[in-house]
């Protein structure tokens, strides 16, 4: 190429317009969106306020900045700058200075907008100049009282003067509120002013309620508010205040649209019911429901409900008791299904050491074939894994977790994994699930969907037990065989051990 043909291309490329300035404005601010806002697919779960960096962050779940946007090119700072909604939310961590200054520019840039404001900080006690940063964090936030939307805040009691500053009024746009401020026994008056404002919101719809407050029959009555929650759940911070199978039942009669419950519920449990109330409770809009308790009161709860529009069940253990596992039997749960006449779509039993047999009986119940998403804790061994294998021969295993699309095995830390079997049969099973031709098999009357993402958490695996499985993952299927990814050395070495191999085999030659 001449030198006139290299200035001629230059020109020629130096007027085009980049590719990703021609993005239309409609499509960017998708982008951004999804960038700032959007929950990440398959996220481990982590939360910003439960970390113990100082950051901030627009994303509860991942350390996201804004600002970033700009640095691509000018077009793009001028369009993420005049997206108010971009700006709005707040993740703070152990706040730093330099966090007060940036928040100032994001409450600029996003100027009227409902504000969501999480901010944690130290549980012990906070150094005069930690306490001054909090404190002009918080002063600028309550300059904005009257635009929070949601409001989360976990601080210790040292920190209780700050609600010296919170109006006489609830927030009027405030629809979520948890607030987590150390304990004070009995609440102190600037923290118990603070929470009958902020929870006597005519706007609530989201309550995330600590013990450290006031007894749940106690709360209900303050708070007449609370009957058009749609959100609610009561946080066991402290021993005292605890909640009760009749105070979860008196949640749901207080709260006739409540449509997402999350309760954990330690003994004793003598606290009778505040008033006369029909058992088994109807509730007609509850969808998710968790509960945490152990192996005597959680029956109790479930006998004593019907959901009909139950789509989503939790079911956590309170404490590690191997003696006595949180779930002796199916029969609670399916004898709620069955009662309710609902579909479940979403189920994790998460406690830590559920009998196989109590797994195998619920999976395998015509009341979980609408599953799409399970997440099981525990030991499964080789029969939980061929339970869930289809085979085309076998009518009744297509029959299990017919629709399952989304697979996790969870296990605790310091617990080993939670499968004890073979590789082998886990591929089989995973093969078994992401085959479409027996979705397609003219003797299968059941509507089946293939496995789209599957955790094992199998712990540490050789390099080639994780290539066989991780192998199977394509655009259509996650698999994750574990968070212990082989290292570098064993990759290394076992293809330089295969070079060997084929150089000694030509060498015969």
């Amino acid at each position: 190429m001449n030198v006139r043909m290299r200035t001629s291309v230059r020109r020629f490329l130096s007027r085009r317009t980049p590719p990703i300035r021609r993005l239309p404005v409609e499509l960017l601010e998708v982008i951004f969106s999804y960038y700032v806002h959007e929950t990440r697919a398959n996220s481990p779960a982590f939360y910003i306020s439960e970390s113990p960096a100082s950051m901030i962050s627009s994303h509860p779940a991942s350390i996201v900045n804004p600002m970033t946007l700009g640095g691509v090119c000018r077009q793009w700072r001028q369009i993420s700058r005049s997206l108010a909604f971009l700006w709005s939310k707040f993740y703070i961590s152990h706040p730093k200075k330099e966090h007060v200054k940036q928040s100032i520019y994001w409450l600029l840039l996003a100027r009227n907008s409902p504000l969501t404001i999480r901010i944690s900080s130290f549980t012990g006690k906070p150094t005069r100049k930690e306490f001054l940063v909090m404190r002009r964090l918080f002063d600028l936030f309550i300059l904005n009282y009257n635009s929070w939307h949601s409001i989360d805040i976990h601080v210790s009691h040292h920190f209780h003067s700050l609600f010296l500053q919170v109006p006489n009024y609830p927030p009027p746009i405030l629809q979520s509120v948890r607030l987590e401020l150390g304990q004070s026994l009995p609440p102190s008056p600037r923290v118990q002013r603070a929470v009958d404002i902020l929870y006597s919101s005519p706007t609530l719809q989201d309550v995330a309620w600590t013990s450290a407050h006031y007894n749940m029959s106690t709360a209900s009555k303050k708070y007449p508010q609370w009957a058009t929650l749609t959100h609610f759940v009561h946080h066991q911070v402290f021993l005292h205040n605890n909640l009760t199978v009749n105070d979860s039942i008196t949640i749901l009669d207080a709260c006739p649209v409540l449509e997402s419950l999350d309760v954990r519920i330690y003994p004793p449990d003598g606290r009778k019911l505040s008033h006369s109330i029909w058992l088994p409770l109807t509730h007609s809009h509850l969808r998710s429901f968790t509960a945490a308790t152990n192996p005597t009161l959680l029956p109790k709860l479930i006998e004593s409900l019907i959901l009909p529009a139950l789509e989503e069940l939790t079911i956590h253990d309170t404490q590690i008791d191997f003696l006595n596992p949180g779930l002796k039997t199916a029969a609670p749960i399916l004898d709620l299904l069955e009662r309710s006449s609902c579909i479940l779509r979403e189920f994790e039993l998460l406690t830590y050491s559920a009998p196989e047999d109590v797994i195998l009986n619920l999976i395998s119940a015509p009341q979980f074939q609408g599953i799409r998403k399970i997440r099981l804790a525990g030991i499964k061994t080789e029969r939980t894994i061929d339970l869930l294998t289809r085979k085309r021969a076998d009518p009744q295993s297509l029959a299990v977790l017919p629709l399952l699309e989304h697979l996790t095995f969870f296990t605790y830390p310091s617990f080993r994994s939670p499968l004890d079997t073979s590789i082998k049969a886990i591929k089989r099973m995973l093969l078994s699930r992401r085959d479409k031709s027996i979705l397609s098999s003219l003797d299968n009357d059941i509507y089946m969907s293939l496995l789209m993402y599957a955790n094992l958490e199998l712990g540490k695996l050789d390099f080639w037990d994780y290539i066989q499985l991780a192998k199977l993952g394509n655009a259509d299927f996650t698999i994750i065989p574990s968070y212990h990814v082989p290292a570098l050395r064993q990759w290394t070495s076992l293809i330089r051990g295969q070079f060997l191999q084929i150089r000694a085999y030509v060498h015969e030659f």
